[in-house]
């Protein structure tokens, strides 16, 4: 009875053997499998990929929006609050420069169109331009830039002649008047224009009327502040 155990055991023992050998050879063909084939199908799956991503790239868009165009102003105001309006790439993101500082952004709708209506002006000479951004995040040329002149405040109005409550007899009945303002401004007497030298003075003839004659001056800069001054006078033929 022992010895047929014993027979047992190393037929068992055998059949191990051949087993663990079969595995072995398995594996080692499984291997060789992987690498004849495996390895160039990865190569090719990478390749694709990097393709993919080449083509991806090629695709994205790297073309920069149009300039803006902003619509024209006035040259001098003397209003703190400007209105800026125009144009630009339509869903981009526009952003408004006053005197090279970022002042104001807004997206750009659908048809194109933007506006502003509360930028607020520096004293002095004011620069405005914009740009746009689309959103692959390309930025545009900066728009024309916009100069405009903010100036508040009463204008020199002097008037040397006539003096006030001045007469004139029969021999003068055109006078000359005379007077001095600021530089580039312009003069009106009696709603009549008077020419403005390019220092400021300017001078007048001016036919007077029968008994008392009212002259009411007004002195107005490009920017729109006005200064008045009345004189009255009187002619006696």
């Amino acid at each position: 009875m022992p010895r047929r155990i014993s027979r047992i055991s190393r037929v068992e023992e055998q059949r191990a053997t051949r087993r663990f050998y079969i595995l072995v050879a398995v594996i080692i063909v499984i291997i060789a499998i992987l690498v004849v084939v495996g390895v160039p199908v990865l190569i090719r799956v990478s390749a694709f990929l990097d393709r993919s991503q080449t083509s991806s790239n090629a695709n994205q868009d790297t073309t920069a929006p149009f300039a803006p165009t902003l619509s024209p102003i006035l040259n001098a105001t003397n209003s703190a609050q400007l209105k800026v309006d125009g144009y630009a790439e339509p869903e981009s993101t526009l952003i408004l420069f006053l005197n090279d500082s970022e002042e104001k952004n807004v997206i750009v709708g659908t048809d194109g169109e933007f506006e502003f209506n509360d930028l607020t002006l520096k004293s002095g000479e004011n620069q405005i331009y914009a740009t746009a951004t689309d959103t692959s995040g390309n930025e545009s040329a900066p728009s024309r830039t916009l100069t405009i002149m903010f100036k508040k405040g009463a204008l020199k109005l002097e008037v040397s002649e006539p003096s006030d409550g001045a007469e004139f007899g029969r021999n003068n009945q055109e006078i000359t008047i005379k007077g001095k303002t600021d530089e580039g401004n312009q003069v009106w007497v009696n709603d009549r224009f008077v020419s403005v030298r390019d220092d400021g003075s300017f001078e007048h003839q001016f036919r007077l009327n029968d008994g008392d004659n009212n002259l009411h001056f007004v002195a107005q800069d490009a920017a729109g502040n006005q200064t008045t001054l009345d004189r009255k006078v009187k002619f006696n033929p």
